[in-house]
């Protein structure tokens, strides 16, 4: 498993497949070295960590992530070759203004637990 850190670029996008299964997806400003040395990331959060993602993060969000990168190829209708590559999130932090981790699917469990 891998770490990432980075801020939120966009809104996360919760759907559902064809089953049922909650999954949200994310880009991030993936923190390489510094601040300023960065790169664009996509990111996939599945069931109910997918759940806690859309209702804990937001635009900018300064987020740690734990999980794998996975590589997808496809052909286009003209029979063009394209790679995505996707950063499969198992564990989400949100980082606070004081550096305070907060896990997000354990802030989700709690709070459904209160209702």
């Amino acid at each position: 498993m891998e770490t990432i850190k980075g801020y939120l670029q966009e809104i996360p996008d919760m759907q559902y497949t064809q089953t049922g299964i909650t999954l949200t997806k994310f880009p991030i400003h993936e923190e390489l070295i510094s601040p300023d040395d960065f790169k664009n990331t996509k990111v996939i959060a599945w069931a109910e960590l997918a759940e806690a993602a859309a209702n804990y993060l937001d635009i900018q969000t300064h987020v740690y992530i734990k999980g794998y990168f996975k590589e997808r190829e496809w052909k286009d209708m003209n029979d063009v070759r394209h790679t995505s590559r996707e950063f499969t999130a198992r564990q989400i932090w949100r980082v606070d203004g004081e550096n305070q981790f907060k896990d997000i699917l354990e802030e989700f469990n709690e709070n459904k637990a209160e209702v």
